[in-house]
């Protein structure tokens, strides 16, 4: 019996190397066919334009800022953007510290802006669409508001994202007299809200390594933008179209809070 299992962990042992070579030899080829299919990815990120410079010629481009771009000499920012997103408010409660400020400042340098709500899954989106109203003076002119929905850690049912979305673009495009634009990323669209929207919406899509393939009116580029006057790196977007067209998306009157 000894001499019999000895033979048979021999040929045990023979069969795992065999078996961990055979691996090896798959693994390596895969592993080298996946290097080269991450690294373009990685090398289209970072073609996009990060200054000025790199933006291509007659593109109407534009910028979106928060209180986390901090302190902004305004006097140095002499490539002016055709527009800038400014957040406003955050789920039912939160509005950002900067936002009047930075909104009193866009519009004395005669920069067209606008104002957008970060969406929260924790409150209704009537509530959120009364507390962005209440916080967010817009005059005649200004871009129509922005309701900005990323995916988070714990998401309710698909049904509820439809519903509550959707009742935050219908109370604010009532108020404001301009139907909101949608920001979101395409994958996030095309799994919740494509075909579910009350209306056609002008989409607003986040994507740093192709151009989305869905129908965007602007078009999140990167997040590694340097511009004179903003410390650190902003948002870059892309609109398709001209001025003029990019001047039809706004407010038609004033509206007070």
């Amino acid at each position: 019996m000894k001499s019999e299992l000895g033979y048979n962990r021999r040929k045990i042992l023979f069969f795992t190397l065999l078996l961990l070579l055979l691996a090896s030899l798959i693994a390596i080829p895969f592993c080298l066919f996946r290097s080269k299919t991450v690294t373009p990815v990685a090398k289209r990120r970072l073609s996009a334009p990060l200054t000025v410079a790199g933006i291509p010629k007659k593109t109407i481009w534009g910028i979106d800022i928060s209180h986390h771009q901090r302190i902004i000499n305004w006097n140095h920012l002499t490539d002016k953007p055709y527009f800038i997103f400014l957040k406003s408010t955050e789920g039912g409660s939160h509005t950002d510290t900067r936002f009047k400020k930075y909104y009193a400042k866009a519009r004395e340098k005669k920069i067209l802006c606008g104002a957008y709500h970060f969406f929260s899954y924790r409150v209704s989106g009537e509530a959120q669409a009364r507390h962005f109203i209440a916080n967010t003076k817009l005059h005649k002119g200004d871009l129509a508001p922005v309701l900005d929905v990323e995916r988070a850690r714990r998401m309710p049912a698909k049904r509820e994202i439809i519903k509550e979305v959707n009742n935050w673009m219908k109370i604010v495009g009532k108020h404001y007299g301009v139907e909101p634009i949608l920001y979101t990323d395409e994958n996030f669209y095309m799994k919740y809200l494509k075909g579910n929207l009350h209306k056609n919406y002008q989409l607003w899509l986040c994507d740093y390594y192709q151009q989305p393939d869905v129908n965007w009116k602007i078009w999140q580029r990167t997040d590694r933008f340097r511009l004179s006057g903003i410390h650190g790196t902003v948002d870059l977007n892309y609109f398709k179209g001209n001025f003029a067209d990019l001047q039809r998306m706004t407010l038609k009157q004033d509206c007070c809070l």
